[in-house]
């Protein structure tokens, strides 16, 4: 009996646990697919904004944030350094751009209704005393929705970042691609078996203000016509970098030996050119195993031969 009794309070805890489980996952799935929906659903407008700056003067743009969400949703917005990944290169050990201190915006925390729109005025206000340069900062925007009451604080999505660039001083091109340096430029693999190659890139900016680069990439087989690739624009803040790593695909009917010539586009025509080479091999994997099967029939080959021997030498005795 009271074996019975421990089954059925296990059959219970067991049964309860199930129920938990299940109404935990379709909590907190939900939960997790409202907040990803919420955060595709907010939009900024412009994400880069390019300024030219005179000392002592106030400039300002305007900035649209766009609620699509079927929910209100509150933003709030910081103003910040640049936003550092993967692909930026630092050249130098750089403070963050004064630029922080003379930006502000029209309203830092703001709740938009579903379907809605608002605008925000971005202010900078450099001093008389500004130096030539290029200058940067960027605007976070955070949005947020409440937890249940228990709960400690907001759910903080993921931020969406608006990069404002700022310019005093005039442009020389012709300068600039002098103080831009390719200093890598590459294959993944100087022989290649596959129809896909990674090609990799890095930028340096040595100008005293930031640029926009541009880059097309160029394949051209030994026979046939050359392919023109045109990779993701990006921009490089002064004594920084970005990389490239870009898959793509090579020309049809491969050729064995191949140019590839990088001009990355810097302004008003100038450019930075790279230049490598490489070497397709085709049906590399079927050249190997039939070279793998030629092998096993000569030994399997010559393994007969070798027994026949030994068995004509054995009788022979």
């Amino acid at each position: 009996m009271v074996t019975m009794y421990k089954y059925i309070a296990m059959s219970k805890n067991i049964r309860y646990s199930i129920i938990l489980t299940v109404v935990s996952i379709l909590f907190f799935g939900a939960q997790s697919a409202h907040a990803e929906e919420v955060q595709q659903a907010i939009t900024i407008s412009p994400v880069v904004q390019d300024i030219t700056l005179s000392p002592g003067k106030e400039s300002s743009y305007t900035i649209i944030i766009s609620n699509n969400a079927d929910l209100p949703l509150g933003i709030h917005t910081d103003i910040t350094g640049f936003d550092e990944n993967n692909s930026e290169i630092t050249t130098f050990s750089t403070k963050d751009s004064p630029m922080i201190g003379w930006t502000a915006i029209s309203e830092q925390d703001i709740i938009l209704k579903p379907h809605s729109t608002h605008p925000l005025i971005v202010i900078i206000n450099p001093p008389s005393s500004l130096k030539k340069g290029g200058y940067y900062t960027t605007l976070f925007f955070t949005p947020f929705i409440s937890k249940p009451r228990q709960a400690k604080g907001p759910i903080i999505l993921s931020r969406i970042g608006a990069l404002v660039l700022g310019t005093y001083g005039e442009m020389d091109y012709r300068e600039l691609s002098k103080k831009v340096m390719l200093s890598s430029f590459s294959i993944d693999s100087f022989f290649r078996h596959t129809s896909t190659s990674t090609i990799h890139m890095e930028l340096i900016n040595t100008y005293f203000a930031h640029l926009t680069a541009k880059p097309f990439l160029s394949i051209t087989p030994l026979f046939g016509q050359t392919t023109k690739v045109l990779l993701d624009e990006k921009h490089i803040l002064p004594s920084r970098g970005k990389t490239w790593n870009n898959t793509i695909l090579l020309p049809p009917n491969p050729w064995l030996f191949y140019s590839a010539t990088m001009a990355v586009s810097v302004g008003q025509g100038n450019y930075i050119y790279g230049h490598t080479f490489f070497i397709v091999i085709p049906w590399v994997k079927e050249l190997l195993t039939a070279l793998v099967l030629i092998l096993f029939i000569i030994i399997a080959t010559v393994h007969k031969r070798v027994r026949k021997s030994i068995q004509i030498i054995l009788q022979g005795k």
